[in-house]
């Protein structure tokens, strides 16, 4: 009797890279995102003088001053990252940031566990452990 293959597809779902933090992790990190913040800074003030002393079309202008403000976001996001890093203590969880994974699925699974997020944890850049969250109850009714 031929082998009748079971119909799979593959999901997408969150996954959560979290580092705990340790003294080198710490000295890393911040190292890291210093120099971010400076290349950040440096290309919105070449950008911004490109802009000054070249005559541009409306669309170009608008357009670099659209990758200015990007760029500078960036920069005061990596600030707020930067004293968020101070701020804690060590043994705590810094969010490195969120990927999307890929996860299979077939008939008989439990779909609520299969797309539920994944954390990933780190130590000076090791994984530790990988947590699955809690899937929602089956009886628990969702609003409609």
């Amino acid at each position: 009797m031929p082998k009748q293959n079971t119909p799979t597809v593959l999901f997408k779902r969150s996954i959560m890279l979290k580092s705990v933090v340790t003294p080198a992790f710490k000295r890393e990190k911040e190292k890291e995102l210093n120099k971010a913040v400076a290349n950040c800074d440096q290309s919105v003030r070449q950008l911004t003088e490109y802009l000054q002393k070249n005559h541009l079309k409306p669309e170009e202008r608008s357009r670099l001053e659209e990758e200015i403000k990007k760029i500078a976001v960036q920069g005061i996001v990596m600030k707020e990252q930067i004293k968020k890093l101070k701020e804690m203590k060590l043994g705590d969880h810094f969010i490195e940031q969120s990927v999307d994974g890929f996860i299979s699925v077939k008939k008989g699974d439990d779909i609520r566990q299969k797309l539920t997020r994944v954390d990933i944890i780190s130590k000076d850049y090791i994984v530790q452990d990988i947590i699955e969250a809690e899937a929602p109850s089956a009886s628990k009714k969702l609003p409609s």
